[in-house]
Parts: C-alpha cells; sequence; structure tokens
C-alpha cells in the first residue's frame, strides 16, 4: 500500500539548475564584454560549448568585446566551423585566448577570431576529419566524400585566416598521419596566431 503522506511530501515539479538561464558558469558578461569557455567537448550543450549556444551568447551581446577562452582538445568539426563563423560574423571585437590547448573543432574555432592571444605554455594542433562509419560499400564511399569536402573546407577557412598557402595547410593537417601539434612559438611562427602571451 502506498503511504499517502509520502506522496504529498513529493514536489509536484522538480526544477533543474541547468535549465534556469541564468546558470552561467561557462560564460561570462560585464559592461565591458563577454568572454565566453570553449572547455572540454566541442559540441557539448551542457558546457555551452556547442555551437547553438555560442551564437545565443553572441546574439545577446552585440556589439560588445567577445573574448573566447579555449582549452579544448575538439569535438564536432562542423560545431567548430560554426563557432568560426559566429565569432567572425560577431558584430565587436573578437579576441582568441589558448589558454592550454586549441586542437581539431577548438583550433577552427578559435581561428575565426581577430585576435589570437596563446599563452607560452598552451599547445596548437590542426588535423585531417574523423569519421567512422559500418555498412555497404556505397556508404563507406559517401562517408569519404563527406570528409573530402569537409577537409577542404577547413583548410580554405584556415587559410583565408592566416593568409598561408593552401597547401602549407593542407601538409599542416596531413602531418605524419594525425595532423601537425604546435607549441605557442611554432604557431606564432606558422601564422595562427598573433601573440604568445
Amino acid at each position: 500500500m502506498i503511504n499517502a503522506s509520502l506522496l504529498a511530501a513529493i514536489p509536484s515539479r522538480i526544477i533543474n539548475a541547468v535549465s534556469d538561464p541564468q546558470w552561467k558558469i561557462f560564460t561570462n558578461v560585464s559592461d565591458a564584454g563577454v568572454e565566453i569557455r570553449l572547455d572540454g567537448f566541442v559540441g557539448d550543450e551542457y558546457t555551452q560549448s556547442d555551437a547553438a549556444s555560442i551564437r545565443g551568447i553572441l546574439k545577446a551581446n552585440k556589439g560588445k568585446t567577445a573574448t573566447l577562452r579555449v582549452s579544448s582538445g575538439g569535438g564536432l568539426a562542423f560545431d567548430g566551423i560554426n563557432i568560426h563563423n559566429a565569432m567572425a560574423e560577431h558584430d565587436g571585437p573578437t579576441i582568441g585566448i589558448i589558454e592550454s590547448l586549441a586542437a581539431s573543432a577548438a583550433a577552427v574555432a578559435v581561428l575565426g577570431t581577430q585576435k589570437i592571444q596563446m599563452n607560452a605554455n598552451a599547445t596548437f594542433m590542426v588535423h585531417e576529419s574523423i569519421g567512422a562509419v559500418a555498412g555497404h560499400a556505397w556508404e563507406i564511399r559517401e562517408l569519404l566524400q563527406w570528409i573530402d569536402r569537409l577537409d577542404g573546407a577547413i583548410a580554405e577557412t584556415i587559410a583565408d585566416k592566416t593568409g598561408l598557402p593552401l597547401a602549407t595547410v593542407v601538409n599542416h593537417l596531413k602531418g605524419n598521419g594525425d595532423g601537425t601539434v604546435f607549441n605557442a612559438s611554432e604557431a606564432l611562427q606558422a601564422g595562427y596566431v598573433h601573440e604568445i602571451i
């Protein structure tokens, strides 16, 4: 038999703090500007590291200086491209700060900012796209076409941002099989960042 007094004690509605729009530990807004953290997995809604969240933050802070602080090994390639585009389209000044690591999709994202700073002990890394498929031959061929197009778009985006020749960027993406890793001085010399801090 169910105890009626226990049922009455259960709240009719449980409020999840994460759904509260004021719950923001990954974004800091002030009169001077907005700081956005791109930590962990690019594309994670929970940490607001997805493109939709970042676009929303930028839309709510039109005209303000937007600083993207990056400590991420990457994630979803299309979210990285979308974050790059959102930062490039923002109608205020944009700054990217590589705090520890900007790799893969996170590297593409930070390149959308106007000025990129990198901590002296941080790492920058670019590589070709990664995908997985199981299925018929046509499904495997289709994935290869997607990856080729995605790699081409990423290479052109990086070349446009850095001024590096497209062939150089393609070589960086290939590396020795899994891209190229740069320390701060190498990233500065290669043209991926503007300043070491």
